[in-house]
């Protein structure tokens, strides 16, 4: 029995660092076929615990790692930004030209809107809340100079022999929540809030909400009742209510208010229509690449956002893309194999593969890499993937190759 799929996420400055070759050498010894590269990527700030020439690295924010072609960028305001650090580098070259030596697949790993400097540079660019405040995290789906850059990038890359180029953030911000510099709330943040919080109401989204019947200027004034409701609910409240209810209470807000309910399946056609866009991008650019999402599926220790909180109708999607790839960062086997088997059961044949993260804090023991591992494939998995290189401990790829290992043997 073949060992399952597996890839594995990866930083330009980890093939920059260590050399391609060392890389290739270490993930294909651990069973992995495959390498996410980060091409288009944020900001961050990360520990490298096998890097030879750093522990720590500061990303860049909104910077691109390969060459960019600009004529791809004529029908946008944005261009590239390429990075300052590795602008003598084309790592997507570097990482190429070794792996087929290995006989391992390289995906580019994309984010897209999903760009504070192109946001705080062109604010007019950004998403808009109800309360006509400026989210600097993320550019509007239905922005058309957003939606030209996505196509320039996707053809940009198309020019690269990739196996598949998969996109993160083409679509709504999951969360109020996001992690941002010293990003600090002082209250609890209920689901149906927070993703409220992300809905756009700049003159595109009302324009191109108007075109699927919906009112949004008409329905702010709902959602801005439905987050100050919450906001100001006494935190011991909100503390002391089980999660299961603060569910209940979106899924009944979300079905019975019909602005609600409007609003959410608006975003999912816009988010659709995003990938369709994509699709067409590869289609002219005559790439043989596969066309991947990036998909949010569950995060331990977190509850206000998770899977269709990014404005994903994985259903659908499923009916576009060539393969999704759902992140499931959860401490439990048992929580992972639920995730994976209601996703699988709406994706239906698209091909489903499963992030993990075989770290601190969520997978830091062999028994647990192991047990994620068969209980995504056991609940329909077509692979797995592991994010990420550059943080991952090296006794960890031991770990990871066993339970790969494992995974065959059953």
């Amino acid at each position: 029995m073949a060992r399952p799929y597996a890839s594995m996420y990866l930083h330009p400055w980890d093939v920059v660092d260590e050399g391609p070759r060392r890389v290739l050498e270490r993930v294909k010894a651990a069973g992995i076929r495959a390498l996410n590269l980060s091409t288009s990527y944020h900001s961050g700030r990360y520990i490298l615990p096998h890097n030879p020439k750093r522990k720590t690295h500061f990303a860049e924010e909104g910077v691109v790692y390969f060459q960019p072609n600009l004529n791809l960028y004529k029908s946008t305001i944005l261009k590239p930004r390429r990075s300052t650090e590795f602008k003598n580098v084309d790592v997507l070259d570097l990482l190429l030209d070794s792996a087929h030596d290995y006989n391992v697949k390289v995906n580019s790993w994309t984010v897209t809107f999903h760009n504070s400097a192109f946001a705080k540079a062109h604010p007019e660019l950004a998403i808009r809340d109800a309360f006509d405040g400026t989210n600097y995290n993320y550019l509007c789906p239905n922005n058309p100079h957003a939606r030209n850059y996505q196509r320039g990038l996707i053809k940009n890359l198309a020019e690269y022999e990739l196996n598949a180029i998969m996109l993160e953030a083409s679509c709504y911000p999951a969360s109020l929540s996001h992690g941002d510099h010293h990003e600090m709330f002082g209250t609890q943040v209920e689901p149906l809030p927070s993703e409220l919080m992300t809905v756009c109401f700049c003159q595109h989204c009302v324009k191109r909400a108007r075109k699927s019947g919906l009112d949004l200027l008409g329905a702010r004034k709902l959602v801005r009742e439905v987050i100050n409701a919450s906001f100001e609910m006494p935190t011991y409240v909100l503390r002391n209510t089980p999660f299961a209810e603060t569910i209940r209470t979106s899924y009944v807000l979300a079905t019975d208010l019909r602005q609600l309910n409007e609003i959410i399946k608006f975003q999912r056609e816009v988010v659709d229509e995003v990938f369709r866009e994509a699709r067409t991008a590869l289609k002219e650019a005559r790439s043989k690449s596969k066309l991947h999402v990036i998909a949010f599926g569950g995060f331990s220790g977190e509850y206000s956002f998770g899977r269709g909180s990014e404005g994903m109708n994985l259903h659908s999607l499923s009916e576009i893309v060539d393969g999704i790839d759902l992140v499931a960062y959860v401490t439990e086997p048992d929580l992972l194999y639920y995730i994976v088997r209601w996703v699988k059961f709406e994706v239906g044949d698209c091909p489903l593969y499963v992030a993990l993260r075989p770290s601190y804090p969520t997978l830091f023991t062999p028994e647990g890499i192991a047990a994620e591992i068969k209980n995504a494939l056991d609940a329909g998995a077509a692979g797995v993937a592991f994010y990420n290189y550059g943080w991952t401990p090296l006794r960890n790829f031991r770990w990871i190759k066993k339970g790969l290992d494992s995974a065959r043997s059953d």
